[in-house]
């Protein structure tokens, strides 16, 4: 085509909407490229991901005897959303760095276990770690199977002995050769677990803390006021060894005991007393992340029911008590491990006979609201709301705490507390009480 015959085509607005097509077309398959390699690499990632061992922590004492076994812990931690099945075996590979020299040695338990993690927990496995008999050194410890995690341990001497040369490590694991003056605690079944070890596993695996706990006091009377409480899992659902009944029907898993106890202590007052102390036992199930991270990554929700008992253990005139059924889903919006808000309507009815306190839903109603803001290392503000019958009357306590081991040196492993309470039912000797009142002190749970 000669060069006047381009320059007619071109003036051509089909030539040009040819070209549009065509530019589009290379886009479109370039694009179409990029999309491509990025699912294919994306897929290769996550089966590589999908593939991959979970790698246990290793947790070590800080020093132990020079010649012995030392009782460390691997620790494997199911953050996701489904349950995790996980094997322990009887021996794992690790490497002890002594003075720039790495020795092979093997941790030892009894045998091979595999268990179930559920999500957002962990399992705790006890090995016999095999130590060099010289004492003074400062040996690092890894795993040969891990992410590079390095703990020290300062050996110390042992009392007991005195051979002054060093022993190989693992003959020492296997009560053998030169310095290995501690026979091997796994040897047989009865030594590989503490009982104090069991029954602290045993803990870990039922008991948890559930509302706040916290000491807090202020200038008006009654000046003091604690709370602890706690929660129980009834089933047997320990991943090493779960019930038949928790293997067969794993929703009952999710069925709790709880006891709270809300006290107010009239330090000021002749030899001290407790002014009101309220009792409240509590039976319930709880179902943590219905939407198992499905619905999407900012929004998380937990669901709550039961029976829930509160009385003051006095009697007459003084004698306060309730029963009720209550209901409370929970919804978390933000990142949990980052800045978050969460937000728990619960909605109660009154059980049975209310003759000690015939009027307390009046003031405390049928319905309580509970917030909290911030972030899940740092400051939170945390707000408890309840509305009276015919809203005429309610209550608003907030609680503004910060964790102490974020300041100090990492020192203090409990929160700074300040609580402020305004309306009405602080206590349930006062249920139809206003009072409004600032207190501080210290949480160990939030």
């Amino acid at each position: 085509m000669s060069a006047p015959q381009r320059a007619e085509s071109r003036m051509n607005p089909g030539f040009w909407r040819l070209q549009v097509f065509r530019t589009l077309s290379r886009m479109g398959a370039n694009w179409a490229r990029c999309i491509w390699w990025v699912i294919w690499l994306s897929g290769g990632i996550g089966c590589l991901a999908a593939t991959n061992p979970v790698t246990p922590l290793l947790v070590a004492p800080t020093q132990a005897v020079a010649g012995s076994n030392a009782t460390v812990s691997l620790v494997v931690l199911n953050a996701g959303a489904e349950p995790l099945r996980h094997l322990f075996p009887a021996a794992f590979p690790g490497r002890l760095i002594v003075d720039g020299t790495t020795l092979d040695i093997t941790l030892r338990r009894p045998e091979a276990i595999e268990v179930v993690i559920a999500p957002g927990t962990f399992s705790l496995q006890v090995y016999a770690l095999p130590l060099p008999s010289r004492p003074g050194d400062r040996v690092e410890v890894e795993l040969a199977e891990g992410s590079g995690q390095r703990v020290t341990v300062r050996i110390k001497p042992d009392p007991e002995s005195h051979a002054g040369a060093a022993a190989d490590p693992v003959a020492a694991s296997r009560g053998a050769g030169q310095g290995a003056v501690h026979p091997d605690p796994l040897d047989s079944r009865p030594q590989a677990l503490p009982a104090d070890s069991a029954a602290l596993d045993f803990f870990r695996a039922h008991f948890f803390p559930y509302e706040p706990m916290y000491l807090i006091a202020g200038w008006e009377d009654p000046k003091v006021k604690f709370q602890f409480s706690f929660k129980y899992r009834f089933l047997n659902a320990d991943p090493d060894a779960p019930g038949w009944l928790a293997r067969q029907v794993p929703a009952l898993t999710n069925l709790y005991a709880a006891y709270t106890q809300t006290s107010l202590w009239d330090i000021s007052a002749p030899s001290a007393p407790f002014y009101d102390t309220s009792y409240q036992p509590e039976i319930f199930f709880q179902r943590q992340r219905l939407d198992r991270g499905r619905w999407a990554d900012w929004f998380a929700m937990d669901l709550q029911g039961g029976l829930r008992h509160a009385s003051n253990g006095q009697d007459g005139d003084d004698s306060r008590s309730m029963n009720v059924a209550y209901i409370m889903p929970t919804f978390y919006f933000g990142d949990l491990d980052s800045f978050y808000f969460r937000l728990a309507p619960r909605i109660y009815s009154y059980i049975g006979d209310l003759e000690d306190n015939p009027d307390i839903a009046d003031y405390y109603g049928h319905v309580q609201l509970r917030a909290m803001l911030g972030w899940a290392d740092s400051v939170q503000l945390a707000v408890i709301g309840t509305i009276g019958d015919g809203f005429q009357h309610g209550s608003a306590q907030m609680d503004l705490t910060y964790p102490l081991y974020r300041s100090w040196g990492r020192n203090f492993a409990v929160y700074l507390d300040l609580q402020y309470f305004i309306g009405y039912g602080e206590t349930l000797l006062d249920y139809d009480q206003y009072s409004s009142v600032f207190r501080i002190g210290f949480s160990l749970w939030r």
